[in-house]
């Protein structure tokens, strides 16, 4: 199990957290789109014994390509899919994933979940402990997340353009202390 990307988790909301990951090519579901378009699926999740699950449920009902992260959050558009109202939703709902076409080398996974912020994901309303970052890896098909500690940057109170591009002012959305004593 390879490293393929990683992700970090962010209190928005008092039952509210966002997760934005970037994962690379080295995923065996990555797909590459077409130049002016982007590939979007949307998938429902649901929490059991713990664990949060995914399953594909369509594409969005309208396109987010060549739009900012921010844009990606706040469109309902981005999020609804055709089979919406027609389908069953999983016993556990929780919210919903967006795995979008970013580049040509990277796709952008967005979630949305609605649960207790400490509980699940150890995030809470306090400037130090407003994100968790995670290492993405793969198993047999499946993205394994592996919580790697609290991101050297401050992204308390940042956009979510900020957040995914990394441009905060001190330290790195994607890097923990640990990594930082691995890099010296």
């Amino acid at each position: 199990m390879k490293p393929i990307g990683r992700k970090s988790y962010h209190y928005w909301g008092p039952r509210l957290v966002l997760g934005f990951g970037l994962v690379t090519k080295g995923w065996s579901r990555f797909k590459v789109a077409l130049p002016g378009t982007s590939i979007v699926e949307i998938h429902d999740l649901w929490e059991m014994l713990g664990e949060i699950n995914s399953r594909f449920v369509g594409g969005p009902t309208a396109s987010p390509y060549g739009r900012t992260v921010d844009n990606h959050v706040t469109d309902d558009r981005f999020w609804r899919t055709v089979l919406d109202g027609v389908t069953d939703r999983p016993a556990g709902f929780c919210g919903r994933r967006m795995v979008s076409t970013w580049s040509d080398d990277v796709m952008l996974i967005i979630d949305k979940v609605v649960c207790d912020p400490k509980e699940q994901f150890g995030v809470e309303n306090v400037v130090e402990q407003s994100s968790m970052l995670c290492e993405i890896v793969e198993f047999d098909g499946v993205l394994i997340e592996r919580r790697l500690g609290r991101p050297t940057g401050n992204v308390y109170g940042k956009t979510a353009n900020q957040i995914v591009e990394g441009s905060i002012a001190s330290g790195s959305p994607w890097l923990t202390d640990r990594d930082n004593l691995l890099l010296v």
